[in-house]
């Protein structure tokens, strides 16, 4: 499936990202990429920001089932998706500094998951992190065994394609939005926009119509 700006096909309910290998991304081969010219760094570079930004913009939830080491530019897929399920054996590392250099854009994507202070760490350290913490530090959602890891993201891909609607869209789109409003005010401001188209819009008050004749 071929993810553009204009987003996924419509169809489309949900964007699932997982390896079909033990690992979930190693990140970028460097073979040969350190010796490329500085305009073909910058193209690759630009183009793998340019698709984890997209996985915020396109109106699917993104998951990321992540098994295994997930290190670096895997590491920045990961936490540029709104959702990561992380098996018990995942390990997190941006470990840049190891080589003489600096996960300068996968701290981006990180970054906007956890504290920045943590995130900067992570970088300077280049720390191995497990899955439980991880979880803990705002990296994944939730950790899952190995034997009921695959069941787990069948399951939440499965109710995400289940509830997906415009209403579900408008949410992710506004909460990134808010997100990243200076201060409180503003945030409340762009929810409470959203919030009020959601609620003269036909299909929301058909929903609720028949939600309210339940209940009677």
């Amino acid at each position: 499936m071929e993810v553009t700006h204009g987003g996924p096909l419509p169809e489309v309910r949900t964007l699932l990202l997982e390896s079909t290998g033990p690992v979930f991304s190693s990140g970028h081969d460097f073979n040969d990429f350190h010796e490329a010219p500085a305009a073909e760094q910058r193209r690759v570079l630009e183009m793998c920001a340019d698709v984890n930004a997209l996985l915020a913009e396109v109106p699917q939830v993104s998951v990321a089932a992540v098994s295994g080491a997930c290190v670096a530019g895997g590491a920045q897929l990961a936490a540029s998706c709104d959702l990561v399920i992380a098996r018990d054996d995942a390990r997190f590392c941006l470990p840049g500094v190891r080589t003489g250099g600096f996960c300068h854009t996968p701290a981006v994507a990180v970054g906007a998951r956890v504290a920045p202070r943590k995130a900067l760490e992570l970088a300077l350290l280049a720390s191995d992190v497990d899955a439980v913490e991880a979880e803990r530090i705002g990296l994944a959602n939730s950790v899952v065994p190995s034997a009921e890891w695959a069941s787990a993201v069948e399951q939440t891909v499965n109710q995400l394609a289940r509830t997906f609607s415009k209403s579900v869209a408008d949410g992710k789109r506004t909460f990134y939005r808010q997100a990243a409003a200076p201060a409180l005010r503003d945030r409340y401001a762009v929810a409470t926009d959203t919030m009020v188209d959601m609620f003269s819009s036909p299909a929301y008050q058909e929903s609720m119509a028949a939600f309210l004749r339940r209940k009677e």
